[in-house]
């Protein structure tokens, strides 16, 4: 029979610091379910999710707990392994990294490497990039095929090898033309340059990184997030009172987790640092989650720029040689 899936991120997952004898690991497994999918019929499908749970046909996919920090990752697991306990059959699927696997294996998890990208893949993913880039309104009419051609020549010549991220950060800044040379650096260059205005300064963005590396933080609280930005803001006045919380008008059409939707935006006034969260959010840069919670979308970007505002490494990188963003500005740095 088929499985029902259980598609969660582990930042969505109201996780406890400690856990006692009342903590129900299921029932906090089914309340970020429900809060990615919130209706009328909350009832009925916490019954019908409770009951795949419990009757072993539902299957839960776990992303994230590659990009958590050793606390965060140790918290996680233990809510894992109660969940088990009580569920022993649940089937799961948790992303994890290549280097620390973090007690994962001994849950009863079993490794499996994630291949790069074969040479054809590459291939139909320059050509799948070069329909959807000419087929956009504002692209010139041109001819994609030929401009696929083209590039897919030119990266067989240069034999490039890259992630999947990297692939999207390479192409993409081929197409928009602001691509200054071969390297990871130079994508993630012209990719932040496009969101980099007035109202989200480089420095902020830089700085918003190594908090978060210096704080051992894999994410930020949405109004701790709100008052860092705006003390970039050319535009903004601090008074020392910002937003703990997301504005009472956004907070009560928040639903499946989206913190911030333009037509919101546009109904009320917002703060200079409240729309350059909102644009970062719309263009991947930052990532949300239904706890308000603002992240970068991936530790590559967050550790490429952190990497330019650390200066005294001793102090500004955590010890925590196992978390991904340590890694990623550990290797912009080198």
């Amino acid at each position: 029979a088929s499985l029902m899936p259980i598609f969660l991120h582990i930042l969505d997952i109201n996780i406890p610091d400690e856990f006692t004898e009342d903590t129900d690991s299921v029932e906090i497994l089914l309340d970020a379910a429900l809060r990615q999918n919130p209706g009328r019929n909350a009832k009925s499908l916490h019954k019908h999710l409770k009951s795949a749970v419990t009757e072993q046909r539902a299957i839960l996919l776990l992303d994230g707990m590659d990009e958590l920090n050793q606390k965060e990752h140790q918290r996680a697991v233990a809510w894992l392994s109660k969940l088990f306990e009580v569920q022993p059959n649940l089937r799961a699927v948790a992303t994890g990294s290549a280097t620390h696997a973090g007690g994962l294996i001994q849950l009863g998890f079993y490794p499996l490497t994630v291949k790069p990208w074969s040479a054809q893949e590459v291939e139909q993913f320059v050509e799948k990039w070069a329909f959807a880039w000419y087929s956009a309104p504002k692209q010139a009419k041109t001819e994609h095929s030929s401009q696929a051609y083209l590039l897919k020549n030119w990266i067989k010549n240069h034999k490039l090898v890259l992630s999947p991220l990297e692939w999207s950060l390479f192409i993409w800044g081929i197409y928009a033309g602001d691509l200054h040379g071969l390297s990871t650096m130079s994508a993630l260059e012209a990719y932040i340059s496009r969101f980099s205005t007035r109202s989200v300064p480089r420095l902020a963005l830089e700085s918003f990184a190594k908090e978060l590396l210096v704080q051992e933080q894999s994410f930020m609280p949405y109004g701790q997030a709100n008052r860092f930005l705006a003390k970039f803001n050319p535009d903004e006045v601090i008074t020392g009172q910002g937003q703990d919380k997301i504005p009472e008008e956004v907070e009560s059409n928040v639903d499946s987790g989206l913190l911030r939707r333009k037509q919101n935006l546009q109904k009320q006034k917002v703060s200079s640092s409240e729309r350059a969260i909102s644009d970062l959010l719309d263009g991947g840069v930052f990532a949300e989650h239904v706890q308000h919670n603002i992240r970068f979308a991936h530790p590559l970007i967050a550790g490429y720029l952190a990497s330019f505002a650390v200066t005294t490494p001793e102090t500004d990188i955590p010890a925590d040689e196992y978390w991904e963003l340590t890694k990623e500005t550990l290797h912009f740095l080198a």
